[in-house]
C-alpha cells in the first residue's frame, strides 16, 4: 500500500514553497527514491500545493511541470482541482496559458487530454469553458466537441457544445454521430441535450426515447442565452 504522507517530505516541500525556491524543490524531488517520490506526489497534491496562493501555485507549476509532464502534470492538476473548488485558484494565469500554447505547438495530445478531462467538468461558467477550449484546441469545432463529449458532463459544457454544433455547420449525419456519443452517458442531461439538438437541427429521422417537449419559440431564446438553455436542459 502506498504511503500518502511523510512529515519529513512535507516539511521540506513546505519550506521550499514558502520561500518560492522552485529550483530547489525540483532538485529535491529528483533525488528521492521511487517510493519516496510517490509519497511526495501525494503530499504535493493534497497538502503543500493547496496551501500556496494562486500566484505561487502557477509559478511552481511553470518551474516544475514542463520539465517532465508525464511525472508532474496530474499531481498539479489534482491540487488545482482542490484549490478551484474553494475559490482559491484562477486557471487562466499567464503561466497556464503559456503551458497550453506549448501543448498545442508540441502536439502533446496526452497532456491536452489530461488537462481538459480533469478541468472541464469543474468549470462553473460558459466563459471559462470557452477560454479553456480556446487555449488547448484553438478554433476547431470538431476538436472542441470531442473533448466536451469525452469529459464528464456539465451544464456550461452542454451550452458550449450546442454553440459549437451551430458554428460548425456539420451535416445531419455528423451531428447524429455526436449525439449518439452524448447519449452513451445515459443521464437526464444527456437525453435532454439530445432532444434539444434533435429538434433544433431538424433531425426527425434520429430516433430515441426523448420525453422533453420544446416549443418552437424557445429556440430563439436559448440560442444565445445560457440561463434559458439551462432552464430547458433542467426540465423534467
Amino acid at each position: 500500500m502506498e504511503k500518502h504522507f511523510d512529515s519529513v517530505i512535507y516539511n521540506c516541500l513546505t519550506a521550499f514553497a514558502k520561500s518560492a525556491e522552485w529550483g530547489a524543490m525540483s532538485d529535491y524531488l529528483n533525488r528521492l527514491s521511487n517510493s519516496a517520490f510517490r509519497t511526495a506526489s501525494y503530499v504535493l497534491a493534497e497538502r503543500v500545493l493547496p496551501e500556496v496562493d494562486n500566484d505561487k501555485f502557477w509559478k511552481c507549476f511553470s518551474a516544475i511541470v514542463p520539465e517532465n509532464t508525464k511525472v508532474y502534470l496530474v499531481t498539479f492538476l489534482k491540487a488545482a482541482k482542490i484549490k478551484y473548488k474553494t475559490d482559491e485558484l484562477f486557471f487562466f494565469s499567464p503561466e497556464f496559458m503559456a503551458f497550453a500554447e506549448s501543448v498545442r505547438q508540441r502536439g502533446a495530445l496526452i497532456d491536452r487530454q489530461k488537462c481538459l478531462l480533469m478541468i472541464l467538468p469543474l468549470l462553473r461558467t460558459v466563459k471559462e469553458v470557452e477560454k479553456l477550449l480556446n487555449a488547448f484546441c484553438g478554433s476547431s469545432c470538431e476538436l472542441r466537441i470531442k473533448y466536451l463529449i469525452m469529459a464528464q458532463e456539465s451544464v456550461p459544457g452542454y451550452f458550449v457544445m450546442f454553440q459549437e454544433l451551430i458554428r460548425g455547420d456539420f451535416s445531419s449525419k455528423q451531428i447524429q454521430r455526436f449525439l449518439t456519443c452524448v447519449l452513451d452517458r445515459a443521464t437526464r442531461y444527456s437525453f435532454n441535450f439530445a432532444a434539444i439538438a434533435r429538434e433544433y437541427f431538424g433531425l426527425s429521422s434520429y430516433e430515441g426515447l426523448f420525453s422533453l417537449t420544446i416549443q418552437p419559440y424557445e429556440f430563439s431564446r436559448f440560442e444565445q442565452c445560457y440561463e434559458e438553455f439551462k432552464r430547458v436542459l433542467n426540465r423534467i
